[in-house]
């Protein structure tokens, strides 16, 4: 099965277990260029906090779409922020909750506040990246 790649080049079709040609220099530009202005859309849409994780979602959505070589427009995102808001709300402001107890904690540990602060801090920033890890993953999937 062939596809239209990424700027009209024909190519395999994606997926597991099948190998992708090698890109030129102008094709893997134009993916490096869409990945930065979906990154831009993302940071633009969870400005409000509330937002995050919708906007978190349709930004792995339109990468993966991408990735696979097909349309990604901007009503494609917006469409995908505006579904995935609905139900995101209430894990959003959960998940702002969860991150400024753990800055207040990263705070407290650093002031030297909290007995132990000397393996509290290396675990509070462990546990961070993880949250964080995990809610990339849940929004990707």
């Amino acid at each position: 099965m062939t596809s239209r790649g990424i700027g009209g080049v024909s190519r395999a079709g994606s997926g597991p277990g099948r190998v992708a040609p090698v890109r030129g220099f102008g094709e893997r530009f134009e993916l490096f260029a869409e990945c930065l202005l979906t990154g831009i859309l993302v940071g633009v849409a969870a400005l409000g906090v509330v937002t995050t994780l919708a906007a978190l979602a349709a930004g792995c959505r339109r990468v993966r779409a991408l990735v696979d070589a097909e349309p990604a427009t901007l009503a494609d995102f917006l469409g995908t922020v505006r579904s995935a808001l609905s139900g995101s709300v209430r894990w959003s402001l959960l998940l702002l909750g969860g991150y400024l107890v753990l800055g207040v904690d990263l705070v407290l540990a650093r002031s030297g506040a909290v007995p132990g602060a000397d393996a509290v801090l290396p675990a509070l920033l462990g546990i961070l990246m993880l949250v964080t890890v995990v809610v990339l993953r849940a929004a990707a999937g």
